[in-house]
């Protein structure tokens, strides 16, 4: 009953976000990585073409700005470049690679825990708890990230960061069944996806490459320790993840930027300790910026699902506190590469993906510590009543409407947010003036392009636009897309006078 609501709860929540997507506009280094692209496409070349111009930039990037292969790769192909209204898919996208790791990794993780026969009716249980967490898991990893729009709707920044996090849910899926399993054949076709998505995520955004390393390492070095043989199966994607890392990380085109980085005004650079110090901070203010109190009630409710789900594992759960540590550890370890190359915890982005993997480490320590204390209390195995799981999650929706009330964040969680926006009419007038750009932009005759300005900016659509400055490298992105001698804003002035001039 529980999760037949929960699901109901989460396909209501998703419905606006997804709904909104309709109004999305591409923006900012969306023009810059799609114009080769945009290009082949507009002189009617083939599917081959416009790989081999992915290719191409690819290749161009590694040596001027990332070695980023594959992200730039998907750089090069979001959808706005076979059609300004199949931008409405991003959301679409990013939601389902993040959806699935999620479903992927809550159905695999526990599986590490299995360690008697089940019966059926007991792996059956276990499925519908497992699903009750995938729901809250995705509950809040949709709606209270830091930055909706960057994790959902512009297609640079999702793609770099959300897509890529939930491929590595997925590796990490995928990894679970390497070592579990003992069917060879199927132990063949997990290789071939384990590869896959190591070479995917090794070339892509530093943030969840360097935590997959550590996470490959370190979990080769813990099955070692417990003598476990199945370590062995892990040496192959490590060699492979290595190599790519490596690859990636000596590219010619990230000393460059950060060799023009350093050359900047005032730059400050906290070197190696500085970074660890200010990493650890930013971990302990991420705890306390997060965890609202919409975010614990949710944490609350699956206290009492978990201690049932943990009765059934034979585990010892021993060192709960090194979990925690390890856990912090890894948090911290994602603020490391934005603090050493910029002094900063990153844009919303980065933030976003931080989110993601708090959520998910919080909810393994709850489950781990509750089965530490299950142990040291030698409760005997609980199932929880149906009456009193129902009791509580209304418990829990008091406190979380209530926490919703009283939060301090400027805007509503990212459902609501986008209901209004819609309802509102202020995403349906972002896309009208959208459409009266694109007019301008795809009239051969204006070279030199003046735009109106966005007057409603919906919270979870608007990511950057266009300035005054047709010098500004955002103007310069859009003019070189559309093929124009210059693209800038115009002042009121003039929008004042082309209403006239109508």
């Amino acid at each position: 009953m529980i999760l037949i609501l929960l699901i109901i709860a989460v396909c209501l929540i998703l419905f606006p976000i997804l709904l909104i997507g309709k109004y999305n506009v591409p923006t900012a280094d969306d023009y810059s990585f799609g114009k080769g692209t945009h290009d082949v496409i507009l002189n009617g070349g083939s599917l081959f073409s416009v790989l081999e111009a992915s290719w191409n930039q690819m290749m161009k990037s590694y040596y001027k700005s990332q070695g980023t292969f594959s992200a730039v790769f998907l750089f090069t192909l979001q959808p706005a470049i076979f059609g300004e209204d199949y931008y409405a898919l991003v959301p679409f996208i990013m939601l389902t690679a993040l959806i699935a790791g999620l479903i992927c990794f809550g159905f695999n993780f526990f599986r590490l825990f299995h360690t008697e026969n089940l019966t059926k009716e007991k792996k059956q249980r276990n499925k519908w708890i497992c699903g009750i967490v995938i729901c809250v898991f995705v509950i809040l990893c949709t709606q209270f990230l830091p930055s909706p729009v960057q994790g959902f709707y512009w297609y640079n920044g999702s793609v770099y960061y959300t897509f890529f996090f939930g491929l590595s849910l997925i590796l990490y899926s995928l990894l679970i069944q390497l070592i579990v399993k003992e069917d060879g054949q199927k132990k063949i076709m997990l290789r071939v996806g384990i590869i896959f998505l190591c070479i995917m995520i090794a070339f892509g955004n530093l943030i969840t490459s360097l935590t997959t390393a550590i996470i490959l390492v370190s979990g080769t070095v813990f099955l070692i320790i417990l003598k476990n043989r199945n370590w062995k199966q892990l040496i192959l994607p490590l060699i492979v993840y290595g190599i790519c890392f490596y690859i990636s990380l000596s590219a010619p085109g990230f000393s460059a930027r950060q060799k023009k980085f350093n050359e900047g005004v005032g730059v400050y650079r906290p070197g190696v300790w500085g970074t660890v110090l200010l990493s650890f901070q930013c971990a302990v203010t991420q705890l306390y910026q997060w965890n609202t109190i919409p975010v614990l009630a949710l944490y609350l409710f699956l206290v009492p699902v978990l201690w049932g789900f943990v009765s059934e594992f034979k585990n010892s759960f021993r060192m709960p506190w090194l979990v925690t540590l390890y856990s912090f550890c890894l948090q911290a370890s994602m603020n490391a590469p934005t603090y050493y190359a910029f002094a900063d915890p990153g844009p919303g982005r980065i933030e976003n993906i931080r989110f993601y993997a708090m959520v998910i480490m919080i909810v393994i320590n709850i489950f781990y510590w509750e089965g530490w204390i299950m142990r040291k209390l030698k409760v005997s195995k609980t199932k929880p009543a149906q009456g009193l799981g129902l009791s509580f999650l209304l418990g829990v929706i008091l406190v979380f409407v209530g926490g919703l009330a009283l939060s301090e964040k400027p805007h509503p969680i990212t459902s609501v947010s986008a209901y209004q926006s819609y309802r509102s009419g202020d995403a349906g007038l972002y896309k009208h003036v959208q459409r009266q750009r694109l007019e301008i932009l795809k009239d051969p005759e204006i070279k030199d392009a003046l735009l109106r300005d966005f007057p409603k900016k919906p919270y979870v659509l608007f990511f950057d636009d266009i300035t005054y400055d047709p010098e500004d490298w955002r103007n310069q992105n859009m003019s070189g897309y559309y093929h124009k001698d210059s693209v800038r804003l115009m002042t009121h002035e003039e929008f004042e006078a082309s209403l006239e001039n109508k």
